[in-house]
């Protein structure tokens, strides 16, 4: 199997399933399953699991909420990547406000690099800072289009869960 993982959690009438996506294949609850995917349209694509072919419709909202329509079924679904779930296992809120102006480490770790400098500008989805947490590499990206206004941190430095790692203007 390949190490390259990605890991989900994702809730279904009330039930966790995890799904782990590899590049050898797919792996359900812990068990490994055969399956081919071809996307129809925007939202519309063909599935085939263990041999059976089924029609899905995927309606994607907000925080990662779905309506997905399997073969008519309609079903209300949640799906939180590994690191959302853990972040959220940590407790780590942030206010719109903060988020705006400044960038706190959602958790405890080592900083490995950072990816920008005081008076950058930034855009949406831009990485700022690569921060090890529970031996992953976490890239914090910005939220928002932005200048960087200071950076409080150094790479090799440790921080605590919700340290002030750079200010934006």
């Amino acid at each position: 199997m390949n190490s390259a993982i990605k890991r989900f959690h994702v809730e279904v009438c009330g039930q966790i399933i995890e799904l782990h996506l590899t590049d050898d294949g797919l792996i359900l609850d812990g068990q490994e399953v055969e399956w081919t995917c071809e996307y129809l349209s925007s939202g519309r694509l063909s599935l085939i699991v263990n041999g059976q072919s089924h029609l899905v419709h995927v309606h994607p909202q907000e925080g990662g909420h779905a309506t997905i329509t399997i073969d008519g079924q309609t079903l209300e679904t949640h799906v939180q990547d590994e690191r959302t779930r853990l972040l959220n296992q940590f407790g780590f809120e942030r206010t719109v406000s903060d988020a705006a102006r400044n960038l706190l480490a959602p958790m405890p770790g080592l900083v490995l690099a950072v990816l920008v400098q005081p008076g950058d500008e930034v855009t949406a989805g831009q990485g700022l800072l690569v921060l090890e947490a529970m031996k992953m590499e976490n890239e914090l990206r910005a939220k928002t289009g932005a200048r960087i206004k200071a950076i409080h941190v150094n790479e090799g430095e440790a921080v605590s869960r919700k340290a002030l790692l750079m200010e934006f203007e």
